[in-house]
């Protein structure tokens, strides 16, 4: 078994939870499920890990002594810009940075729907592999379209008399000069 340790940290297995990432078989998996065995008589404690996959999805598992070492991926989690859709890849430019390389599209239909050209998108990288995580951005709730009664509430000026004045100064000591 070759071993990243570039993009790894080491880290017992007594250490890892739930949600963690843990390398197996040279790919960073999401653990779903974690459990531990008391000790034997003569055994160690032993823990069960199932991961599923990052980048490919795959569903895998190992057993070993909740004192042993396994490693951990480093996921460099960065924003980038889609440039242009070619088939079945994206070519994408790193806000920090501003290289320009290409990704595979992703398998997710929702995230698929909202690619397009200009989109700021979240990527995750480790090693030399690409994966883009989610879309950034989209409609926030102050960028709705009005509804034609708030238009017209809010499309006259409303004259404040001079007796109210005093008291809206009170309310409002920046809204009135």
């Amino acid at each position: 078994m070759v071993l990243v340790f570039d993009m790894s940290r080491p880290t017992d297995v007594g250490a890892l939870k739930v949600g963690h990432y843990v390398l197996i078989d040279n790919e960073p998996c999401r653990i779903v499920e974690y459990e531990k065995s008391k000790p034997g008589k003569h055994g160690s404690a032993k823990a069960r890990i199932v991961a599923i996959g990052t980048f490919d999805g795959t569903k895998r598992s190992i057993v070993s002594p909740v004192d042993a070492r396994v490693d951990v991926p480093i996921i460099e989690k960065r924003s980038g810009q889609v440039i242009s859709l070619v088939g079945d890849s994206i070519q994408l430019m790193d806000l920090e940075t501003y290289e320009v390389f290409f990704a595979s599209m992703p398998p997710e239909d929702e995230i698929k729907a909202r690619l397009s050209a200009g989109s700021e998108v979240e990527y995750w990288k480790f090693s030399d592999r690409t994966k883009i995580m989610r879309v950034k951005g989209g409609k926030s709730h102050k960028r709705r379209t009005k509804t034609a009664r708030t238009k017209r509430l809010f499309d006259e000026m409303i004259e404040v008399s001079p007796v109210d004045k005093p008291r809206l100064r009170r309310l409002l000591p920046y809204g009135l000069k």
